[in-house]
């Protein structure tokens, strides 16, 4: 066989392989995969022993600390102007969309490309590293299309800890179970 045909035949397989590829990916993209930023089910037993603690000693106003918490990055952000006329929510404030005036929890991952955020220098947005969609600080979008950035469950155990699983109500609930099981024994 001479090298003309050689060629040629390789050429042909390389483009077969090309268009099997791309048509895999059409299929693919056909089939609609669960967006992995919905809300978290801590409800399962499973999900409830798992908790993350993060100290919050040291963090600076309008920077952001990265955190796994079931497999999954958590961002948190000290805000640089906290406001003044923060209301403790039910377990969030509606508006601020937080359980703390000074900080703000999310989950540090959107869309279906699962990209990261990256907090703007000036510490008042969030933008999407694939997309360049803008968020502000209590996860509302500013610029782009998409949806607000969803929320972990979460509390604070203190001034200097911050726990990532549970919210306080379910934390509360658990102990209240424990201390009614323990006093019957």
């Amino acid at each position: 066989m001479d090298r003309r045909k050689l060629y040629s035949i390789s050429l042909k397989l390389l483009t077969l392989l090309g268009v099997v590829i791309v048509m895999g990916v059409m299929i693919n993209s056909l089939f609609p995969v669960k967006d992995p930023t919905e809300q978290v089910d801590v409800s399962s037993s499973d999900k409830k022993s798992e908790v993350a603690y993060v100290s919050m000693d040291g963090f600076v106003s309008g920077k952001m600390k990265v955190e796994s918490w079931a497999g999954r990055p958590v961002g948190i952000i000290k805000r640089i102007n906290p406001p003044q006329d923060f209301q403790v929510g039910n377990p969030l404030n509606s508006q601020w969309r937080s359980i703390n005036a000074e900080y703000f929890v999310f989950y540090n991952v959107v869309g279906a490309a699962q990209c990261p955020l990256y907090l703007m220098p000036k510490g008042d947005q969030l933008k999407d590293t694939c997309s360049g969609i803008l968020y502000d600080t209590t996860g509302q979008l500013i610029k782009g299309n998409g949806s607000s950035l969803q929320i972990p469950p979460h509390y604070f155990e203190s001034e200097a800890t911050l726990v990532i699983g549970q919210w306080e109500s379910q934390q509360n609930a658990e102990k209240n179970n424990q201390e009614e099981g323990g006093e019957g024994k």
